[in-house]
């Protein structure tokens, strides 16, 4: 049986089993594992240390592929959209979540992460580059709000690029693996609409100083430093700290 990539799901298959096995390594052995969009199981045959290894994916014709070529995974396979499912209901709690993701997906993915960021304690995954040098990254014009919260919860890492030969189709830009790990904070410390507004306010405008992107809501003089920097140039306790004194 072979299978066809599918523009529809933006799949690029993974070819290169010597990649495969450098990802699954990333990945700890101790959590329910889930494994994103496997397609035709390049890395899923990399995963078989895992006890408790799930796959989830959306094409149904890749999931009948997966279930003869890995029959003893057949009650482990579910055909669903990741991003719909309630992850602690379907798998339960110490997640870790592993995959070739789709491109497209990136920003809905992330936003998923930081919704379930009770269940999920770890990401191993493999992203377009400049996506992943934006979750990543400390400091930078390419940094985005999911950045800031990703960053706020997980600890980030960027592991290494891995060329867009090793695909099929080939895609035109280079991806990146990178791995998050879930980090002690258990929640944020100021009112989370607010500090959602701020970030999509600063961000939605980010060339701009602060103080013109968030002109719509009142600070003390006293954050005049902060607000004469750009949103690329702010942490997520700078951001607390700016939700936290929002005036009325």
């Amino acid at each position: 049986m072979k299978i066809s990539p599918k523009k529809r799901f933006s799949q690029n298959f993974l070819k290169n089993n010597e990649i495969s096995k450098k990802i699954a390594a990333l990945v700890s052995k101790k959590n329910i594992l889930i494994e994103v969009g496997p397609g035709t199981g390049c890395l899923t045959k990399n995963l078989f240390e895992h006890k408790n290894l799930h796959l989830v994916e959306i094409d149904l014709d890749c999931v009948n592929f997966l279930k003869k070529k890995f029959p003893q995974l057949n009650e482990k396979i579910k055909n669903e959209n990741f991003l719909s499912l309630n992850l602690k209901k379907t798998f339960g709690e110490k997640l870790s979540i592993i995959g070739n993701f789709p491109y497209h997906i990136s920003n809905k993915l992330f936003s998923k992460i930081i919704n379930d960021k009770d269940s999920i304690v770890e990401l191993v995954g493999m992203f377009q580059k400049e996506v992943a040098e934006r979750i990543c990254n400390k400091k930078g014009k390419n940094r985005g709000y999911n950045s800031i919260l990703i960053q706020a919860f997980y600890d980030c890492e960027i592991c290494f690029d891995v060329e867009k030969e090793n695909f099929f189709p080939t895609p035109k830009v280079t991806s990146t693996v990178i791995k998050l790990v879930r980090n002690n904070r258990k929640k944020l410390n100021c009112d989370n609409q607010i500090l959602e507004s701020l970030l999509k306010h600063a961000f939605k405008q980010k060339r701009k100083k602060l103080r013109n992107a968030l002109k719509n809501f009142n600070f003390d003089r006293k954050f005049d430093l902060i607000l004469d920097k750009r949103a690329e140039e702010l942490s997520i306790n700078d951001f607390e700290l700016l939700a936290q004194n929002v005036n009325s």
